[in-house]
């Protein structure tokens, strides 16, 4: 194999070079900036005034000072008496470009809209009826997330599972040394006690394994496709049906759920051994009377 890798999540299976999806909204973006920066170089052209002075009756001079705050305009002596209404106009300035802005966030929507990138993923929240139930809202973000995971799943059938070999036959083929190797892992002891396997270690050798039959290749995304609350409901359905729970460990569906959820922990809140309990007084006495119960030394 090749040392190179190629992701095309957009590409047909026919053409030689896909379109990216940047390039798909090339057009909507160039247009977008082009349609925002001709309204503010037309809101600039408009704070600059624009005059028309007839010459002979107004001292340019003053006229062209604009700078002093309350300052003179003086007419020139052949103009006197005669009004200032005819000797400076403003120039009328149209802005052609007041929907710019808006269109600009048409265009925005539609971007958002094509690559899937909604305000939803930005963490942005978006504009909802007052009535919104939660399933609803819950439906909306699974629909968004899964649009992306489609994307990043294509990409890792192309590009990761590749990658993934040709890292495992370059360390066979390098491998000078035998390895020891966990079965397990760093949660061997709490996978231990779920699933009632014992962690080890073995020694490997780099003839030991066969990489495209043994290699289970996979990335996070692949492996950690389960959702929390299918588990959650599954360990509700054998709480309550007798048949199920007389076949199924509750206990270990609920630490795998919790797995799932992304509790990694769990282990941490179990109960010790000698831990201490609260109990009513009048159980307490039963139990000592029957002898299960004795003080604890020095105690009163």
């Amino acid at each position: 194999m090749f040392p190179v890798v190629s992701a095309a999540p957009f590409g047909d299976g026919y053409s030689t070079t896909p379109t990216s999806l940047m390039e798909v909204v090339r057009g909507l973006q160039e247009t977008a900036d082009w349609m925002y920066s001709t309204h503010i170089t037309n809101v600039r052209k408009s704070i600059n005034d624009m005059l028309v002075v007839d010459p002979m009756m107004v001292n340019m001079n003053d006229l062209k000072r604009p700078d002093k705050a309350g300052g003179l305009i003086r007419l020139r002596k052949s103009a006197w008496g005669r009004g200032v209404q005819n000797a400076v106009a403003q120039l009328k300035v149209q802005d052609v470009t007041t929907e710019h802005v808006q269109d600009t966030l048409v265009i925005n929507d539609m971007m958002q809209r094509v690559t899937g990138a909604s305000d939803i993923m930005q963490g942005i929240p978006r504009k909802q009826p007052e009535r919104l139930s939660a399933s609803e809202a819950r439906a909306t973000q699974v629909q968004a997330a899964s649009r992306m995971a489609k994307m990043a799943r294509i990409i890792s059938m192309q590009s990761m599972q590749d990658i993934a070999i040709i890292l495992a036959m370059q360390t066979q083929q390098l491998m000078e040394n035998d390895v020891a190797v966990s079965l397990i892992g760093r949660y061997g002891e709490d996978l231990s006690k779920e699933f009632g396997i014992e962690s080890q270690s073995v020694t490997v050798s780099y003839k030991d394994i066969q990489i495209p039959f043994d290699v289970v290749v996979g990335d996070q995304l692949q492996l950690g496709n389960e959702s929390p609350d299918v588990w959650t409901q599954i360990l509700q359905i054998v709480l309550s049906q007798p048949q199920v729970f007389q076949e199924l460990d509750p206990v270990r569906i609920f630490k795998h759920a919790a797995r799932v959820a992304g509790a990694k922990n769990l282990s941490e809140f179990e109960r010790k051994p000698g831990s201490v309990q609260v109990a009513p007084d009048q159980q307490v006495q039963q139990q000592a009377q029957a002898g299960n119960l004795v003080p604890i030394s020095g105690g009163q």
